[in-house]
């Protein structure tokens, strides 16, 4: 993957050329060609959403409100939150929600 503004390079190790890819994922964050944080965010929702899924579905029907709490923070709310410092709008337009 090449981060620059002019054409793509193309990379090789040895004899063999490495393939190009758009994004890839480090360290929990995706980082895409095009420095635009769509794809990480459309990752990161989806992972959050399986996981309320599963704990909506097989552990959470039965248990107190501060256990659901408890399982809601723990494993879902921090995989919304993780990273989420590096890749935090800066302009109004691009937080969901706002006009």
């Amino acid at each position: 993957m090449s981060i620059c503004k002019s054409t793509s390079y193309h990379y090789q190790l040895g004899n063999d050329f490495l393939e190009t890819v758009n994004s890839y994922p480090y360290l929990g964050v995706t980082l895409s060609d095009d420095m635009k944080w769509a794809s990480h965010v459309s990752n990161v929702v989806k992972g959050a959403n399986s996981s309320l899924g599963f704990l909506r579905q097989n552990l959470l029907r039965r248990c107190p409100p501060q256990c659901r709490k408890t399982a809601y923070l723990s494993l879902v709310r921090s995989k919304l939150e993780y990273s989420a410092a590096a890749w935090d709008p800066h302009l109004k337009i691009k937080i969901v929600g706002e006009n």
